[in-house]
């Protein structure tokens, strides 16, 4: 299974790592899922989250259907979820794994004890940047890709990306 999952909106995107994705999901879902009641769409969209949010699938996350809705409310989702995420210093696997996020599974962080909450917030300011259209353009031949540990790297982009 891979350890990267792509994430577009429009003609722009770029990677993140699996573990961090999940993590911020399942933020994400938190905060929207009392929204869902009133809201069929956003319904299917959180239940989508929740298949991407399990690192052993191989989804894209495309946030281009948000186009065609208010592309604030999802902005406003993962503001909420970043407030949430900077009250926690850091997960651990023990918490990770007993989420239920889909089917009684939760995220797998991939061996790690715990994983720091720092590139999930890194990952949900790019995606808000996505969103904006002010992500940072990625140096030529490659992909931003967020979520790591040390921060922003790059992913080198191959014919078919």
């Amino acid at each position: 299974m891979s350890r990267t999952s792509f994430i577009r909106y429009g003609e722009d995107g770029f990677w993140a790592y699996d573990v961090a994705l999940g993590i911020l999901l399942k933020h994400l879902i938190d905060v929207a899922e009392p929204l869902c009641a009133e809201d069929i769409w956003l319904r299917g969209r959180v239940d989508f989250w929740r298949v991407v949010a399990i690192p052993e699938t191989d989804y894209r996350l495309d946030l281009s259907g948000w186009s065609d809705r208010d592309p604030g409310i999802l902005r406003r989702l993962l503001e909420v979820s970043i407030v949430a995420l900077e009250e926690k210093g850091s997960i651990s696997s023990d918490e990770a794994s007993a989420w239920d996020i889909l089917d009684g599974e939760g995220v797998f962080l991939r061996g790690a004890s715990e994983f720091p909450v720092k590139p999930v917030i890194e990952l949900a300011r790019a995606m808000i940047a996505l969103l904006d259209g002010a992500l940072d353009p990625s140096p030529m031949g490659m992909w931003w890709f967020y979520g790591l540990e040390r921060g922003r790297d790059t992913i080198r982009r191959r014919v078919k990306d």
